[in-house]
């Protein structure tokens, strides 16, 4: 099987009030992937779940996710994210991360808010929060 996004069949038409966009489009292009950049307004681990296929082949390839979102996340999400950036300066914690995620598909299925954390101790995540200041009023929340 070719690594290269190229390779990948994607449907000439995708309705995601029919198709199953994660299915159809995110898996197969993020295993296919080294790069992914991504702004959101609302994030959560559960996301994982849903593309545990294309993150395993994403990581196998080396790849590199950058996601900015708005501060507005679940509490063992921000505990989860906090965990991964600690375990980039405590050897300890991130053997922890890595016994616990073993297998990254399964873990990522079974266990997202711990495969978050090991992400990101593992370089293959980094998490930017888009803060409104100033004038600017309400959520971040890309158009």
């Amino acid at each position: 099987m070719s690594k290269s996004l190229r390779s990948v069949k994607i449907p000439s038409d995708v309705d995601t009030s029919q198709d199953d966009i994660d299915h159809v489009l995110m898996n197969p292009c993020l295993a296919h992937s080294v790069f992914y950049d991504r702004g959101v307004g609302f994030f959560t681990s559960s996301w994982l779940q849903r593309v545990a296929t294309g993150v395993a082949g994403f990581a196998e390839n080396g790849g590199k996710m950058r996601l900015i979102t708005s501060p507005k996340l679940k509490p063992e999400d921000w505990a989860a994210i906090k965990q991964g950036a600690d375990a980039l300066e405590d050897d300890h914690l991130l053997q922890a991360l890595r016994t616990e995620v073993d297998e990254l598909e399964k873990s990522a299925s079974s266990k997202p808010v711990q495969t978050l954390s090991y992400m990101i101790a593992e370089g293959l995540l980094t998490v930017r929060l888009a803060v409104p200041t100033g004038k600017l009023d309400g959520d971040y929340h890309p158009k």
